[in-house]
């Protein structure tokens, strides 16, 4: 895949070593359409995975090994 555009939407806790936030990843296939994803994603807490579609938030299966997010 193809990152196009990455919007980071954060926040930070700095008494408790915390960043809290929301990435907004803008991708387009290199050769063939694919219907799957992985991401690097080590020591994150993943709460929602969506595409966005017309403004509209279409939530993704997905499965988190605490170290790769794939979707």
């Amino acid at each position: 895949h193809d990152l196009l555009d990455t919007k980071l939407e954060v926040s930070f806790n700095w008494d408790s070593a915390w960043v809290y936030g929301k990435a907004t990843l803008k991708f387009k296939p290199w050769f063939y359409e694919s219907d799957t994803l992985r991401l690097d994603a080590k020591g994150f807490t993943v709460k929602k995975v969506a595409l966005v579609n017309a403004g509209q938030l279409n939530d993704l299966q997905y499965r988190y090994d605490h170290s790769t997010l794939h979707i």
